[in-house]
């Protein structure tokens, strides 16, 4: 309920702010995810979701993964 007062009430200023233009927005959008796509307002292009800063992101995860039985060695070896 929280998250859909805020969401109503941000769009009500930047509807105050905007006008038409927001307006124009709003009818393409939704606030549920993934309504305005099953609706056919909105279109899911899988070219937006391949970026190489989220390459980057999943490859130190990976990586970060495969190390950490290292880590985790490493840390005990720790005589503090």
């Amino acid at each position: 309920a929280h998250h859909f007062l805020g969401a109503w009430n941000g769009d009500r200023r930047l509807r105050d702010r905007y006008g038409e233009v927001w307006e124009e927005y709003a009818r393409r959008t939704s606030l549920l995810p993934f309504a305005a796509i099953l609706d056919g307002r909105q279109k899911l292009r899988l070219r937006e979701f391949v970026r190489p800063a989220y390459i980057g992101v999943v490859a130190f995860v990976l990586a970060t993964y495969a190390a950490h039985p290292l880590m985790l060695r490493a840390v005990g070896d720790l005589h503090i």
